[in-house]
């Protein structure tokens, strides 16, 4: 009984911790909602929220050399074939949501160097 109880306790914490953890980096949040969100941010909150966006940006790029290789491995006469369509369908909806990540990304890291903070933390390498 006492170790159900902590296993139970256990789990609300855990989920009590991860409550506040929301992805910040949002691909379809309006660009002029981030505009005027930028103005009344803290340095710590741009960085936090450009760091969220940097790390999403990095985890599409490995999405897309990952497809780009999947699309190498189809046969010249498979190229106009389902299974490539398919592929290359996953591969512009990754590219545009790279593209609207990068956008974004974009309007926290002006923002934070027009303030003179250290971008290295949130730079894209």
């Amino acid at each position: 009984m006492k170790i159900r109880s902590m296993t139970t306790l256990m789990l609300v914490l855990t989920l009590a911790a991860c409550s506040g953890c929301a992805k910040k980096a949002d691909p379809n949040k309006p660009v002029d909602q981030i505009k005027k969100d930028v103005e009344t941010m803290s340095v710590a909150e741009l960085q936090s929220t450009a760091a969220a966006y940097a790390k999403e940006i990095k985890v599409q790029k490995t999405e897309l050399s990952k497809i780009a290789e999947e699309l190498k491995g189809v046969p010249v006469k498979d190229v106009f074939s389902d299974k490539a369509k398919s592929i290359k369908n996953r591969l512009g909806e990754v590219q545009t949501k790279a593209s609207a990540l990068m956008e974004r990304y974009q309007l926290y890291f002006n923002k934070l160097q027009e303030k003179g903070a250290d971008i290295s933390k949130v730079r894209l390498d």
